[in-house]
């Protein structure tokens, strides 16, 4: 009897003694599972935009459903860790949809949204660990769109009727009226309802879209505190607020691809540095007036304007270079050093950015 006891009473010490270790197996498997996700997201942030990757035409290629990403760092981590461990690590990044956004009012845009799904899938010992993320991701279309890149500079002298300025080799301006199918989609198809003050409002002159945004923050605080790192804001996408209060940047370097719209608040740029390699817009959608103060002509970033119903006030600059859409503008075109024109806001061109405020993420551990 007691000889009995004691098989029942080892076995069941062997028994928990097995699930415990399994339990620890799995639970360390999903670590490792989730680190690696973490490392194949970085992957296609870092080469979404660079055209050298293989990430780069995954998500613009409608062939490329799927991808085996890089997980080196992780496989390398695993190794140095758990050097005797039998471990296997599987990860795959597959498009789930991809479509042109609704409703956009830009002929043949590039503009495109979908979603993202990364598995990781890890066997480490005998225990097992899953990881599901999906992001929602946008193919930004960064170009100035038609018919707005046949010019560096567009000016509502009069209601409906535009004058648009192309700059040429020698630094002089060629000064003509937008024809009148231009105006067309100025003024009829790109078309816009927004609540000002308190009622709904009917504007014109932008191709807006709330597709088109990436990220919406309450205040421009928010904005601030969200896209702060490290005391440079960086900002990637279309950004949308409706704060009422003027929003001030000053003295901070900004880096980023993207537009920053404000709903008809001012917006003061007063003597940012841009960092090599930005292409950012700065718009108002009704109203107002964008400042931009100590823009110096070494400042490398490329700027685009948009106030089809505002002002562009330029204090103590020289040789902004990009686009400008506006009703009204201190800039005048008889200087040759007001504006340069930038090429490349001309050309078709897209950029990839993948949200980090929309995910759905779900993790398991075992069979």
């Amino acid at each position: 009897m007691i000889l009995l006891l004691y098989f029942v009473f080892s076995g069941r010490m062997i028994s928990e003694m097995n699930f415990v270790k399994l339990s620890v197996e799995d639970e360390i498997a999903l670590q490792i599972a989730e680190g690696c996700t973490e490392e194949v997201v970085l992957h296609l942030r870092e080469g979404a935009n660079s055209p050298a990757s293989p990430y780069y035409m995954f998500f613009r290629d409608p062939k490329l459903s799927t991808i085996k990403p890089n997980i080196d760092y992780s496989l390398r981590m695993v190794e140095e860790h758990y050097p005797d461990a039998n471990t296997t690590l599987e990860a795959q990044a597959g498009i789930i949809d991809l479509q042109p956004l609704k409703n956009d009012p830009v002929r043949q845009s590039l503009d495109r949204g979908g979603h993202v799904l990364i598995e990781s899938k890890v066997k480490f010992g005998k225990g097992h660990g899953n990881t599901r993320i999906v992001k929602q991701f946008r193919v930004q279309d960064i170009s100035v769109p038609p018919p707005l890149n046949g010019y560096d500079l567009i000016s509502q002298q009069i209601r409906n009727t535009y004058v648009g300025f192309v700059k040429k080799k020698d630094g002089s301006f060629v000064i003509r009226k937008l024809s009148g199918s231009e105006i067309n989609i100025l003024n009829n198809v790109w078309r816009y309802n927004l609540i000002v003050k308190g009622k709904p409002k009917q504007l014109y002159g932008y191709p807006y879209s709330k597709e088109r945004i990436s990220y919406v923050f309450p205040t421009w605080q928010d904005m601030k505190d969200y896209l702060r790192e490290d005391n440079v804001l960086i900002a990637y996408g279309d950004v949308y607020c409706p704060d009422s209060l003027t929003l001030r940047l000053a003295d901070i370097p900004v880096y980023g691809v993207g537009r920053i719209f404000s709903h008809d608040s001012n917006m003061i740029l007063d003597g940012i540095r841009f960092t090599a390699g930005s292409i950012l817009g700065f718009g108002i959608l009704s109203g107002g007036a964008l400042t931009i103060n100590h823009f110096s002509r070494q400042n490398p970033a490329v700027l685009s304007v948009f106030l089809p119903s505002g002002k562009l006030i330029t204090r103590g600059s020289s040789g902004l270079r990009g686009f400008a859409l506006v009703q009204d503008s201190d800039i005048r075109p008889d200087d040759p050093d007001c504006l340069d024109s930038d090429p490349s806001l001309k050309q078709s061109r897209t950029f990839v950015t993948i949200s980090g405020q929309t995910e759905t993420w779900k993790s398991s551990s075992g069979f």
